[in-house]
């Protein structure tokens, strides 16, 4: 899908079983957020209830597949490791 700036957006919404594990899945992910220099991409990370959103936005399809793979994959590491 493509956003009022021609670039690329994605919005996934990951529904957990409460709202503690979706804040637990959050904190966890955050300190990555906030760490990585993203140049050709920008994601963020909220939670409304029992739902995760992971929003991305990208310069390209390439970048929004990395940034989308990457936070996946940490989402799902998170979430192995505490639940």
């Amino acid at each position: 899908m493509k956003n009022s700036l021609n670039e690329f957006s994605l919005k996934v919404n990951l529904f957990l079983e409460n709202e503690k594990k979706a804040k637990i899945i959050q904190e966890s992910i955050e300190p990555e957020l906030n760490s990585v220099k993203e140049t050709r991409s920008k994601t963020s990370i909220k939670v409304n209830k029992n739902v995760l959103s992971l929003i991305i936005e990208a310069k390209d399809k390439t970048a929004l597949r990395a940034s989308m793979n990457l936070y996946l994959r940490l989402i799902l590491a998170s979430s192995n490791a505490f639940f």
